[in-house]
């Protein structure tokens, strides 16, 4: 994942899947990382959903991949069946409501998506929300 176009601060957002030995704990950076703990990805969906965390896109998509995976043997098998194409979200208003269109959405140069799930995510009440194109 690449920030849109429209940010100042441009970055690749890049995501590793790893076993983590048994008794890892994780530990927070105090800037990105404020909160740590295990959870399964649907749990941490689950809590976006309520507004309890915050999920930006590029995260919350690489979750929604993640919830079909019910061991780590399947979760591992995952990153084989991905893309390593770029997704370079384009930034867009529409009726008042900031649109991040991922490619393969209409409102998107990439017409081809690149990435299953929904095909752009809107911020609607502070909260990104994963969503396919109304057309």
């Amino acid at each position: 994942w690449v920030t849109p176009e429209a940010e100042q601060r441009r970055f690749d957002a890049r995501f590793f899947l790893a076993r983590a030995p048994l008794g890892q704990e994780g530990e927070s950076d105090d800037r990105e990382a404020l909160k740590v703990y295990w959870a399964s990805p649907s749990q941490l969906l689950a809590e976006c959903q309520r507004g309890a965390i915050t999920l930006f896109p590029p995260t919350h998509r690489t979750l929604e991949l993640l919830v079909g995976a019910r061991t780590v043997e399947a979760a591992m098998t995952l990153p084989s069946r991905t893309t390593l194409e770029v997704i370079c979200p384009r930034f867009v208003l529409e009726a008042g409501l900031p649109v991040l269109a991922l490619p393969g959405d209409p409102a998107h140069e990439v017409k081809t998506p690149r990435i299953p799930g929904g095909s752009r995510y809107v911020l609607d009440d502070g909260r990104w929300i994963s969503r396919n194109s109304p057309s």
